[in-house]
């Protein structure tokens, strides 16, 4: 486990073993995104998606089963984990799978050259709503692509992520996601409130 910056971001390498990536990659590269439904959040389009919204979607209902066991498993590994740092109650929020490649970004006029993902805070207002987000959290089943790293302006920190690793951050912690220049990038967004 790396602590950095008087731990707003974590670093654990090795969080998922061999197996567990493959089937991880085996789903992602078998999802039908054809078919899915766009993302309400328009700046999402397909690239992001999430169980509760393919079970609300004819032809997708199980399109999550082969990973069902997966992701339970990795969600009481994450808190076991999110505790040796800071110890609480954690409530999870769902996954969100995220999937990006060079012009994936569904706005091209708008978007930052340099950037696939804006800059943000997790813990943020939307809408009105207030998105209380204590930690942030990304898993990588893949490091197979150019580009693509988290970038944190604040601490002019870039880190690619190697395969199989989890990335934690505080919530208030602004970070980005360079542009992907090749291959794909996946993804698992995970959140505490």
């Amino acid at each position: 486990m790396n602590i950095l910056y008087g731990g707003e971001i974590v670093i654990v390498d090795d969080f998922m073993s061999t197996e567990e990536i493959n089937l991880m990659m085996k789903w992602f590269n078998s999802f039908d995104y054809t078919n899915l439904n766009a993302h309400e959040y328009d700046f999402w389009h397909k690239r992001l998606i999430r169980r509760d919204q393919t079970t609300l979607q004819d032809g997708y209902e199980n399109s999550f089963n082969d990973v069902t066991t997966l992701i339970d498993d990795l969600r009481i590994r994450l808190i076991k984990i999110l505790n040796t740092f800071d110890e609480n109650s954690w409530e999870l929020s769902e996954f969100n799978f995220i999937k990006m490649w060079n012009g994936s970004h569904p706005f091209p006029e708008r978007r930052n050259k340099n950037l696939e993902m804006f800059y943000h805070t997790d813990n943020q207002e939307i809408n009105g709503y207030k998105d209380i987000v204590w930690w942030g959290a990304v898993i990588y089943p893949n490091n197979d692509y150019e580009g693509g790293e988290l970038d944190y302006p604040k601490y002019k920190f870039k880190y690619k992520p190697n395969t199989g690793s989890i990335v934690f951050h505080k919530g208030n912690v602004k970070h980005g996601v360079l542009s992907v220049k090749s291959g794909t990038k996946i993804g698992r967004a995970h959140v505490w409130t």
